[in-house]
């Protein structure tokens, strides 16, 4: 079986493993610790651990080793979290599978003020497994907890309709339950059609969305320090503006009528605004993403894909060509010419 997982990634799935379903490890003592190699985990190994713990603790035991995502203190994750809508976070989501090249993404399939109904699908042929579909929602059950999702509900099926017959709650009032689409007791749990099990369509809904998010210490006077473009607030007020919104969720695609929303302008006075200032509203984003970018390569150890995510670049190359372009060199070499 050839592939690799991310490391953190599957860490993150084991540890949570060991916190909050034990029994499902027992006996996996010569599975672990899992193996690593310069692309991640193998993915033999990482599905012979999931493999274990379904057999052992149940589908639950997959579903509510995402807790481990509520102590969890890291900047990709920070940028997850501080997000104002359940849609943006999926949004973001996609963006850092570019980062880390996921073999995976979650794709929105319905949505309506309360509700999103959400499918784990492949890339490049590599469809995720039922057990790694199970993983991968208990995690975004949490995620949509930590952004603001209040009285959170998911349910599994195999379709994106949800029905009586092949729909269970799996998420509510704050609890994990068994899901209630069954696997074969024996035979290759990871080439099952997703006809057979439903595991890979999630409908989550709440009753309310109130934007909140978990403080990380150190990571929050890091990523929301204030903003660097005082001098811009007598020369360009406008701009020092749109850079103070960009600068909340650095993290975040803007678009000019998102922001113009937010400064209770329309987008078409927003840009003429900039214009008269000397700029335009595309240059002054990237004058912010490449700046931030510039402030953590010089001041922290955080690595080049996660300044190139938190500061919001499609992806790496996207990252290395508009900082080189602003600064005349890659990020790599910019960091090792910055006195220690």
């Amino acid at each position: 079986m050839p592939g690799t997982i991310n490391t953190t990634v599957a860490a993150l799935v084991v540890e949570g493993l060991k916190a909050f379903a034990p029994e499902a490890l027992r006996g996996a003592e010569d599975l672990l610790p899992l193996p690593t190699r310069a692309g991640g985990v193998p993915l033999e190994d990482y599905r012979q651990v999931l493999e274990h713990a379904y057999r052992h603790g149940g589908g639950r035991s997959l579903l509510i080793a995402g807790r481990a995502l509520e102590a969890l203190s890291d900047p990709l994750l920070f940028v997850l979290l501080n997000t104002d809508a359940p849609r943006l976070l999926i949004e973001k989501e996609a963006r850092l599978g570019r980062f880390i090249h996921s073999r995976h993404r979650v794709q929105i399939l319905d949505e309506s003020e309360r509700h999103l109904t959400l499918e784990h699908v492949g890339l490049r042929g590599h469809d995720p497994s039922p057990l790694e579909n199970l993983a991968a929602c208990g995690q975004h059950a949490v995620l949509f907890e930590q952004i603001g999702c209040v009285g959170l509900s998911c349910r599994l099926t195999r379709v994106a309709t949800p029905t009586e017959v092949d729909g269970g709650a799996i998420y509510a009032d704050g609890t994990f339950a068994e899901p209630p689409l069954t696997l074969p007791d024996d035979g290759d749990l990871w080439t099952l059609p997703p006809a057979r099990h439903g595991f890979h369509v999630w409908h989550f809904a709440w009753e309310e969305f109130v934007p909140s998010r978990r403080p990380m210490a150190g990571l929050d006077d890091m990523l929301l320090a204030a903003s660097p473009y005082k001098e811009l607030a007598e020369d360009a007020p406008v701009a020092a503006r749109v850079a103070e919104v960009l600068l909340s969720d650095l993290g975040r695609t803007w678009r000019i009528t998102q922001v113009a929303r937010k400064l209770a302008v329309s987008p078409r006075s927003l840009q003429r605004a900039l214009s008269e200032a000397g700029t335009t509203y595309s240059d002054l984003v990237d004058r912010v993403r490449t700046e931030e970018a510039s402030r953590l390569l010089k001041g922290t150890e955080l690595s080049a894909t996660e300044i190139g995510y938190i500061c919001g670049f499609a992806d790496a190359a996207h990252f290395t060509r508009r900082f080189k372009q602003r600064y005349g060199c890659p990020p790599s070499r910019f960091r090792a010419a910055t006195p220690a």
